[in-house]
């Protein structure tokens, strides 16, 4: 997903946008990929947002129809959270990437151990 800024308020999107998790990409170049596949969504969000605080935002045709269009995930492992749901836990699952992306989460050790194996003894 791109933004491309232009305009007299263009570094108050790019802080915006940054924020809410958009990349530099190039001069007035931002990208937003995320581990779930919901740029659409967000993008939308970050529209409205923008909107929200009088800059104007052209949206595409083809995103418009990506945004509008809504889908389900196969074979999702809590079938009992609701759409809404789903994206709050995949949106702390992306916040959690980012922090590991841009080295604010560092893992010092392994988060498991493999089990100690006892090996038979010889007795003499």
């Amino acid at each position: 997903m791109q933004a491309v800024l232009s305009g007299s308020q263009a570094h108050v999107a790019l802080m915006a946008l940054e924020a809410g998790g958009w990349s530099v990409a190039a001069t007035h170049l931002l990208v937003l990929a995320r581990i779930d596949h919901e740029e659409p969504y967000w993008a939308n969000d970050a529209a409205e947002h923008l909107a929200a605080e009088g800059i104007t935002v052209t949206i595409t045709e083809q995103l418009q129809e990506a945004i509008d269009e809504e889908w389900t995930w196969p074979a999702y492992p809590m079938p009992w959270c609701t759409r809404s749901e789903i994206r709050g836990v995949s949106n702390q699952a992306q916040k959690i990437h980012d922090d590991i992306r841009h080295g604010h989460l560092l893992f010092t050790e392994p988060l498991w151990r493999e089990p100690r194996r006892s090996w038979p003894q010889r007795h003499a």
